[in-house]
């Protein structure tokens, strides 16, 4: 298993600069976020219940505001449904729409059982009564946590050397060694071609 400390250390001996020790480490959390948020990979997705209430009512349309806060290391919401909470059934799935325009359906009234991202926030029209709550089950692309060096992620476990290589890469070019950098910038994509042919990756969202 290979934490970001351990990566750290790795490109700190390659490179040969330990007086570089904190361009270094923001080189290698750079790394490891853009390897993960280059594809939407399986193995990023993230599951849980989130609760939407009370039901409010604000122009042009009422909603529930869900803050994107609740999702743990939201990147990308993948899938939105119902869900009861005495049951535990997840239920009727919710369109995500990017677009605030497409609220509308072709009659020109307001669509529901939709989600969209509002600044911070998760928009939800249910079609329901203002006061009223409900649970859901989303589905999300998670962003790594690369605030503590001691953390692994499944790129870091799996995959160390894409990583490192790709922050090699980073310090070489900031410091004017182009050879140097295009050489560790092609081992960087072959190890990244590993991660695409050995994990899964979804289309769309």
């Amino acid at each position: 298993m290979a934490t970001i400390a351990q990566i750290i250390a790795d490109v700190t001996g390659e490179t040969r600069r330990p007086d570089l020790a904190a361009r270094i480490e923001r080189a290698v959390k750079n790394a490891v976020l853009r390897l993960h948020q280059s594809e939407l990979f399986a193995r990023d997705l993230h599951e849980g219940v989130v609760s939407g209430g009370p039901y409010t009512s604000a122009a042009p349309d009422s909603r529930y505001i869900i803050p994107i806060s609740a999702l743990t290391g939201f990147r990308l919401l993948s899938k939105f449904h119902d869900y009861d909470a005495t049951s535990g059934i997840v239920g009727q799935e919710y369109s995500i729409e990017d677009n605030p325009n497409y609220s509308l359906n072709s009659f020109g009234s307001m669509r529901t059982r939709m989600v969209r991202m509002v600044g911070t926030n998760l928009v939800v029209l249910a079609g329901d009564t203002v006061g009223s709550t409900r649970n859901f089950y989303a589905s999300w692309y998670k962003d790594p946590d690369v605030s503590n060096t001691a953390n692994s992620t499944w790129i870091t476990e799996k995959h160390p050397y894409a990583v490192m290589w790709a922050a090699v890469a980073q310090v070489h070019r900031s410091n004017g060694k182009a050879e140097e950098a295009n050489a560790a910038q092609a081992d960087a994509m072959t190890e990244y071609n590993n991660i695409l042919i050995n994990n899964i990756t979804l289309q769309g969202r």
